[in-house]
């Protein structure tokens, strides 16, 4: 089962930064919409350089090339400040080793590219967002960061404007279709189905990736018959196990919850456990939130 969960994830993940690399406009659009900033002048000229940086780093042997995940860089001569870096990150989980270890990689990048770095860092737990909103690299060096999640991707359900941004559409379904909102999954599954074989199938197993094994379920109905084949297949052959998802993300959840308690030194009592092993992902999330403020385990849920 873990297997699965493992499967399922890393379709979603790698989906994700796909849809950056496919379009690399799209972190620009939404970090100009939802925080006003312009991140570079130049969107059409950014180029995905993450294949060089990490044959550098693993030369010079100072970082995981797999640190991070996407890099898009521009550089001209009329851009302000000569150009700009933009690392993309995915953060499916809570993962403060990871983000860490970047900072080693931003130094790397000042030292190559001498040029103002941008993070967008894509969240679609609302825990996780909020954390990566107060996220501090411990470098010298500015670094501005942006969240994407559902605050500052809108649900975008217009047609017209779906079939001009792909890329958005779909990242739209995965977020908003995380926390059950299906409108942007009906429309972006709509849209995808217009485009060649090979990204219909990477877009379609992302987005679905994200949902709850209910609303997986309830989407793939409303296909049309080849459409639910289509997924059937892809569900074979790409690893997108939903049971395998939904029980990773629970026990990912609930582990977390009992270490924290543990290392603050709250007892657990059996039947205090089971709730929590019979947690919904919601409830989880929110007793996650509570475990390291609480002053008894019984205090987790006191509003559940």
């Amino acid at each position: 089962r873990a297997e699965k969960s493992h499967a399922m994830l890393g379709t979603l993940h790698d989906g994700l930064v796909e849809l950056f690399r496919d379009d690399p406009t799209l972190v620009v659009r939404i970090v100009r919409r939802a925080y006003g900033a312009k991140l570079t002048t130049m969107p059409k000229r950014l180029v995905d350089r993450h294949a060089s940086l990490n044959l550098d780093a693993k030369l010079l042997r100072r970082i995981d090339p797999r640190t991070i995940d996407l890099v898009l860089i521009v550089k001209h001569k009329a851009h302000p400040d000569g150009g700009a870096v933009i690392i993309i990150e995915v953060e499916l989980g809570d993962r403060p080793i990871k983000r860490r270890r970047i900072a080693g990689y931003v130094g790397t990048l000042a030292d190559r590219e001498g040029l103002p770095i941008h993070i967008g860092a894509v969240a679609l737990q609302d825990r996780v967002a909020r954390k990566l909103a107060t996220w501090s690299l411990g470098t010298a060096l500015k670094i501005e960061t942006f969240v994407i999640d559902r605050r500052s991707v809108r649900p975008l359900i217009d047609l017209e404007t779906a079939r001009k941004y792909p890329q958005e559409a779909v990242l739209s379904a995965a977020i908003h279709g995380y926390h059950g909102n299906l409108e942007p999954v009906r429309t972006a599954l709509a849209v995808v189905a217009e485009l060649p074989n090979e990204q219909r199938q990477r877009y379609t197993a992302t987005m679905m990736a994200a949902l709850s094994k209910e609303n997986y379920a309830i989407c793939k109905k409303e296909l049309p018959m080849h459409r639910q084949i289509e997924l059937s297949r892809l569900e074979r052959t790409r690893g997108m196990f939903l049971s395998g998802l939904e029980e990773g993300r629970k026990e990912g959840m609930t582990r977390l919850i009992s270490t924290v308690l543990e290392v603050r030194g709250i007892p657990v009592s059996k039947r205090h456990a089971t709730r929590i092993r019979r947690g919904t992902p919601e409830q989880l999330e929110r007793w996650a939130e509570r475990a390291p403020v609480v002053a008894t385990a019984a205090e987790l849920f006191t509003e559940d």
